[in-house]
This record gives C-alpha cells, structure tokens and sequence, in this order.
C-alpha cells in the first residue's frame, strides 16, 4: 500500500520582497552601511548599488580654461541626461559621448549627470 505522505502538493509563488532606504549592498547580498555614493559612474552595481533600479544625480564643480569639451558617459544604464550650469543639454542614449562645448563657459562650471538605471546592471 502506497504512502500517503507525499500525496499532498501545494504549488506556491514566493513573492519578490523590496527593500527602500539608504544602504548599500556588498557582492555577498550583505547590507554594507550608509548610501554614501559611487566613486564613478561606470560599475555603479559593483559600488554597493548591484540592484539599483531607479535614477541617480550626479553633480561636479570643474574650472575650465578650454571650453572645446566633449562628455564621455560610458556605463550601465539606461539614458544619462547631462545639464551644463542648469541648462539642459543632452541625453545620452545610444551614443557614449557628446560634444558640450555650446554650454560650457571659460571658468567655473557646474556639470550634472542624471542617470537612469534598470536591472539591466544584473546581467
């Protein structure tokens, strides 16, 4: 006579669970501290953001005596908008560079970088 013990199948989903707040993820899916930003736009999923969906801003100060300038924004997201002392000026979605030079002025100038980033950076 067959057991009963392995008659019963229950066919269940785990749910996927989504953690908000201000930390950072190490390779081994350890919580690491504090969201104290990224060294540099390239990698930022090896940075402690490996599932990081969502946009970051990004914001320099540089002084400039040549202002023949291209913008290299060469990493994994989804677009990059680039604004040049607060005006818009590009959004990078297929192409890794732009050229700048139009918004940039001799002397101090305030660079911002928007990306949008997906769980592509998983893959």
């Amino acid at each position: 006579m067959e057991s009963l013990k392995n008659c019963l199948i229950i066919d269940t989903e785990i749910e996927t669970i989504y953690l908000f707040g201000k930390f950072k993820v190490n390779e081994k899916r350890e919580i690491i501290g504090n969201s104290i930003g990224v060294n540099s736009l390239y990698n930022i999923q090896l940075q402690g953001y490996p599932y990081f969906c969502g946009k970051m801003t990004f914001e320099a100060n540089i002084f400039l005596d040549d202002i023949n300038k291209k913008i290299s924004g060469k990493g994994r997201y989804i677009v990059a908008e680039i604004s040049v002392n607060g005006k818009y000026a590009v959004k990078l979605i297929v192409s890794e560079s732009s050229d700048i030079s139009a918004f940039l002025k001799k002397g101090n100038n305030t660079i911002r970088i928007t990306i949008t980033s997906s769980m592509r950076n998983m893959l």
